[in-house]
């Protein structure tokens, strides 16, 4: 793993149970980290779903190693948001591969 080539800023996204106003218990992201790491575009492939269409990136973040990262996370780049696919070891203890597929928009804070 090639820390010169961990130029991206990364920022990972945590569900949390936060108490709103009314004191009621709701589920809310909150930033948990911010790190560096490298993003490699896989592909991309476009789709139509009830005539609407879309289209969908698929990326692989390669960061330092860290073992508090979950698929329930979500991961934000710039102004894109992705969805977690896998989070795969690399080495013993060396980095962390993501496998992450572009969300399209934010995530709900309902």
């Amino acid at each position: 793993m090639d820390p010169s080539k961990m130029r991206d800023r990364i920022e990972i996204w945590r569900q949390t149970l936060i108490t709103d106003e009314n004191d009621w218990e709701v589920e809310h992201y909150v930033l948990h980290r911010t790190i560096w790491g490298r993003i490699r575009y896989q592909s991309g492939r476009e789709f139509r779903e009830k005539g609407m269409a879309g289209a969908t990136t698929l990326a692989t973040f390669s960061i330092r190693w860290r073992d508090d990262i979950a698929q329930q996370d979500m991961l934000k780049s710039g102004d894109t948001w992705w969805n977690i696919r896998a989070v795969v070891p690399v080495g013993f203890k060396v980095g962390v591969d993501i496998n992450a597929e572009s969300a399209g928009e934010p995530p709900s804070h309902d």
